[in-house]
């Protein structure tokens, strides 16, 4: 799971000064990036809940907010990777994924790889979402992993010195999750849903 708050531009810098750090917790569970256009807060699984996990997200952004001092927000986001573990050696994806690649019947129906990414704008909570599929290679217990990775974010301008921009952004973070959750039940088949239930 990863949270992040930044600046939406692209930068490079080529003077050779630092931009930022990057700490990692000492059984590297959780890793926070902290720079001079951004910062987020990662957590790897297994992860409580998501009350736990934004709470020690936000206790971070203040330090950095603090520190940094940052003037505004430009992009929100939330992003989670879920491997899903089939206990087969060859899957066919559309049993698990709704949302996956359609190959031409006219080739062959074994692939020998698999990626997938698409951006969807979701109006009705005024974000988009980019979903990432991949499959691993089999393990040695002929076990396949789905990876499905969403991350949901909305382009803001909002003025971080503003009194209310705390509450704006936090119940924007929240929204967001909600667009994962959607995302994750709109993308997933019910055998799925019985692997993980």
């Amino acid at each position: 799971m990863h949270v992040e708050l930044g600046s939406d531009e692209n930068s490079s810098d080529v003077t050779g000064r630092q931009i930022g750090f990057l700490m990692r917790s000492r059984d590297e569970s959780e890793v926070i990036s902290s720079r001079i256009n951004g910062f987020s807060y990662t957590a790897f699984a297994p992860y409580s809940d998501w009350e736990q996990f934004s709470g020690k997200a936000w206790g971070f952004w203040e330090a950095y907010r603090r520190i940094a001092k940052p003037v505004r927000a430009t992009r929100l986001g939330v992003r989670f990777v879920n491997q899903i573990d089939i206990p087969k050696s060859h899957i066919e994806i559309k049993d698990y994924m709704r949302t996956a690649v359609d190959v031409s019947p006219y080739l062959p129906q074994l692939v020998a790889g698999y990626f997938m990414q698409i951006t969807v704008p979701l109006e009705k909570f005024g974000s988009a979402t980019t979903i990432t599929s991949t499959v691993l290679p089999p393990s040695a217990d002929n076990q396949t992993s789905l990876i499905l990775d969403i991350d949901a974010f909305q382009f803001v301008d909002i003025e971080i010195t503003d009194s209310v921009a705390a509450d704006e952004i936090r119940s924007r973070l929240n929204t967001l999750r909600d667009v994962k959750n959607y995302t994750f039940e709109a993308c997933i088949t019910d055998a799925t849903r019985g692997l993980i239930s």
